[in-house]
Order: C-alpha cells, then sequence, then structure tokens
C-alpha cells in the first residue's frame, strides 16, 4: 500500500470511504453550526448567488462531464424514494389517460413546449396546461 500523508487529498478521501459514518456526523455538526451563526449562512447565499452569475452553465457543464455521478445520484434517490416514486407515477398515469392538454399555455398563450402542471398533488385530475418556461417559472415560484 501507499503511504499517504495524513493531511493530503488523496488520504482523507480514502479515510471517508474507510469511515461513512463521518458523513451523518458532519452533516449534523453543520446543521447545528448554521443555526447557531444564521448571518454566516445569509453570506453563503450571497456568494453562491455571484458564482451562478459568473459562471452560469458551471453546473450544466459538470453534469454533461460527470455522468456516472447523478447516474449513481439518480439511483440512490430511486432506492430510497420508492414510496413517493411510485405515488407520482399513478398521478402522472391518470392526468395522462384522463385530463388532454389545451392547445396553448394558460399564462402566455404560447402553442410550443407544452406540459401539465398540478397545482396540489393530492387533487391528480386538476391540472394545467403550460408551456415549459412558464411551468419552470411557477414551480421555481418566480412571478
Amino acid at each position: 500500500m501507499v503511504s499517504l500523508v495524513t493531511n493530503s487529498p488523496e488520504y482523507m478521501c480514502l479515510w471517508r470511504q474507510q469511515h461513512p459514518q463521518y458523513k451523518e456526523k458532519q452533516r449534523e455538526y453543520l446543521r447545528i453550526w448554521r443555526q447557531k451563526h444564521p448571518e454566516h449562512e445569509v453570506k453563503h447565499r450571497r456568494r453562491q448567488r455571484l458564482f451562478r452569475a459568473r459562471h452560469p452553465n458551471y453546473y450544466q457543464e459538470y453534469r454533461q462531464n460527470h455522468p456516472e455521478v447523478f447516474r449513481e445520484s439518480s439511483r440512490r434517490w430511486y432506492q430510497s424514494n420508492k414510496e413517493r416514486r411510485n405515488k407520482l407515477a399513478v398521478i402522472r398515469n391518470l392526468a395522462q389517460r384522463k385530463v388532454k392538454l389545451d392547445v396553448n399555455c394558460e399564462i402566455c398563450d404560447s402553442t410550443e413546449n407544452l406540459e401539465r402542471h398540478h397545482p396540489d398533488y393530492s387533487k391528480p385530475l386538476v391540472v394545467q396546461t403550460l408551456c415549459k418556461p412558464c411551468h419552470n417559472r411557477l414551480d421555481k415560484g418566480v412571478d
């Protein structure tokens, strides 16, 4: 085995792989620290916004260049959310069979890239027809 310096990134990466409980402890520690220091959270969010403004395509490029990371992340989500996934599938299938799309978006009257929007998932047959940009804005809470 190769000898690694104890503070090197390679050593820490190997150590974290051998100690999976570390991740949960670190997550809990950070959650408590953020509750005690909310002013740092504001600064962090501000830095995030500036980074995203300066590098608008960073996350898309990272996703394209590292597909294995996102495949693994998707696999873990699917395994841990089976019940939720099944509910969403039932709602989607029910809406697709029972509710037809209108010919234009209810917000901007566009006729391209139309999608179904469920304002309330407990009522799967109540669906709005929206174009993709309007649907994204509505889901993000913009406007």
